[in-house]
């Protein structure tokens, strides 16, 4: 009995992969990016130097979606979402 519950987990394992490859995927984003010239008109001894800035509000999103359909009226879904800075080239 024993032999048969490891040859069937070793046979589920084998076919894993193989389910995996056929979840419906996809990836999507977008990046909301901001260049603002700016003078700067305080006094002297205070002033910055003028030039451009790359602005962000972090508004830029990454993001992966995944469903599989698992037979029986069952289906299984995933959503994985990050915000990303494109100022910093970082994810806060």
């Amino acid at each position: 009995m024993v032999v048969w519950r490891r040859l069937a987990a070793s046979v589920a394992l084998v076919f894993t992969p193989l389910v995996a490859l056929s979840a419906d995927v996809s990836v999507y984003g977008s990046a909301n990016v901001e260049l603002a010239s700016y003078q700067d008109r305080r006094p002297q001894a205070e002033r910055q130097p003028d030039g451009l800035r790359v602005e962000d509000n972090t508004r830029g999103r990454f993001g992966i979606k995944a469903a599989e359909d698992l037979g029986g009226g069952m289906s299984s879904f995933a959503r994985f979402e990050w915000e990303l800075s494109t100022a910093t080239n970082t994810s806060p």
